[in-house]
Formats: C-alpha cells, structure tokens, sequence
C-alpha cells in the first residue's frame, strides 16, 4: 500500500488556508468557501483545516483580517505618497477606498458583511478594523487642524466621510450606479465631486 505523501510541515497548513481561502473568494465567491473545501484544494484530510480553525465563521475572520490588511496599506501609502497635503491625502484616501471595494468585491463584502456575525468576537479582526480606521481619523484630523475641514467632532467628520465612501461603494458594487463608463477614472470623478461638501477651503 502506497503511503499518501504530506503535503504540509507542520506550523504552514493555517497560513495555506487563508491564501487558498482568498483566491477562492475572489475567483468564485463565498458560497464557494468552506473547510472542506479548502481541505480537498491542498490535498490534506478534512479533519486537518479543523486543527487551525474551529468553524467556517473562524476562517472567514482571518480572510477579513487578511482584507483589512491590504485597504490599511493602501490607505497609508495616500500619506506617504502626499506627505504634509492634507486635502490631498484626504481626497486620495476616499478614491483609495472605493477603488479598494471596486476591486475586491467578495473580500470587500466578507470584511463589512454579515457572514461574520460578531467581529468583536474575533481579537485579530477587531485589531486591525480599528487600526484601518485610525488612518482615516488621522488623515481627517490633519485636515481640522490645517483649516481644510471644519473643526467640529472630529469622530463625526470621520463617520461622515467614511459614510461616504463606504456608501458609494456598496452602490458600486451592487451596480445600482448607471455610469455609461465605470472604471477608475470615474470614482475619482466621484468621489472628488461628493467630498466637496466637506472642504472649508482649497488648501492643500
């Protein structure tokens, strides 16, 4: 009898599931995701994914941390890329973001969705939720303290112009927007023209 080979050293199978769970959520979809699923892909038993992860809700929160991960890094390279332009980074973060959702439609879903029903249970997931939504309160408060935006509560400039953008994108994705052309150059038209309302000044 042939002994079946391992494809795995213990300690790399955990990551493995989250890199195989993301191509299979963006090629086709989170109906398509499980366990067992995963399990069969990467040609190891089904019990193994089980070892790492107690349910499928436990492996979505890792994709979504995953996907939080990459919108933080996309969101920082806006400050970086436009250091001490202020309205600049503001504008650029809110095209980041829907660029972001247009992008990565099922990841993008899974990170605000309700296929997990309690982020706060998960600590990694709840981390990096509020580490991503640092950037944003920081870029919003640079802008207050520049004179670019209103020096109101800044918590509720912040949910404002992410009520903003997040909203923008669940219509894009949801194709409830009739653009004759939709691609990037038209979220930046936009996004750019529905931020407009926030600015109390040209300053940059």
């Amino acid at each position: 009898m042939k002994l079946r080979k391992k494809n795995y050293h213990h300690g790399n199978l955990k990551e493995e599931l989250v890199t195989k769970g993301l191509q299979i959520l963006k090629n086709d979809g989170i109906e398509s995701l499980s366990l067992r699923k995963l399990a069969l892909e990467l040609k190891v038993t089904v019990g193994a994914p089980y070892k790492h992860f107690k349910d499928n809700e436990e492996l979505l929160s890792e994709i979504a941390v995953k996907g939080f991960e990459l919108l933080k890094e996309k969101l920082e390279e806006t400050i970086q890329k436009f250091p001490a332009k202020y309205l600049k980074q503001f504008q650029e973060a809110g095209i980041a973001y829907v660029e972001f959702a247009f992008e990565n439609e099922e990841i993008f879903r899974l990170m605000y969705g309700s296929k997990i029903k309690n982020h706060s249970k998960y600590e990694n997931l709840k981390k990096i939720g509020d580490e991503s939504f640092q950037v944003l309160y920081l870029i919003v408060k640079n802008c207050q303290d520049n004179g670019i935006l209103k020096k109101t509560n800044t918590d509720s400039i912040v949910l404002a112009a992410w009520s903003l953008v997040h909203g923008l994108s669940i219509l894009i994705i949801d194709k409830q927007l009739n653009f004759s052309i939709f691609n990037k150059s038209e979220i930046r038209k936009q996004v750019l023209n529905l931020q407009k309302q926030f600015f109390v000044g040209t300053k940059s």
